[in-house]
């Protein structure tokens, strides 16, 4: 355990401190959905902070539901050396198939303190007509 902090705190004098933490840019950002059912709707409730809501998109097209967000880099002058730096938005995109049990036409979004809400109304299930046919 010493000697890591040590090979930490060398490395932050030698500029090698990237070498002891993982590289978490590199991996594909999927954010965290809970997927919540009731009597007439799914509710799909994605953890977005840090994501304005005019970026992202929610489309829905031949009953795929998707939802995403793009993210450009900014190219910015550096006056200072970073020696580390974890903060970044990725692009993210996430799809589900809505099948036949959702009415696409009353699905509506909200979008509070970083969660993105989906309501999902389940359309009315047909009813079974029991019927005689007399025979002519």
């Amino acid at each position: 355990m010493i000697t890591s902090l040590n090979n930490i705190f060398d490395d932050l004098w030698t500029g090698n401190l990237n070498r002891n933490f993982k590289d978490s840019e590199r991996l594909p950002f999927k954010p965290a959905v809970n997927i919540i059912e009731n009597d007439k709707s799914y509710l799909l409730q994605f953890q977005i902070p840090g994501i304005p809501k005019d970026a992202i998109k929610v489309d829905v097209e031949d009953k795929i539901l998707t939802v995403s967000y793009e993210h450009s880099e900014e190219t910015r002058e550096e006056t200072e050396k970073s020696l580390r730096t974890e903060f970044a938005q990725r692009s993210f995109k996430r799809s589900f198939n809505l099948g036949k049990t959702i009415e696409v036409e009353g699905i509506s979004a909200q979008f509070e303190l970083g969660i993105l809400t989906l309501n999902l109304p389940k359309k009315e299930a047909e009813k079974n007509i029991k019927k005689s046919i007399s025979i002519a």
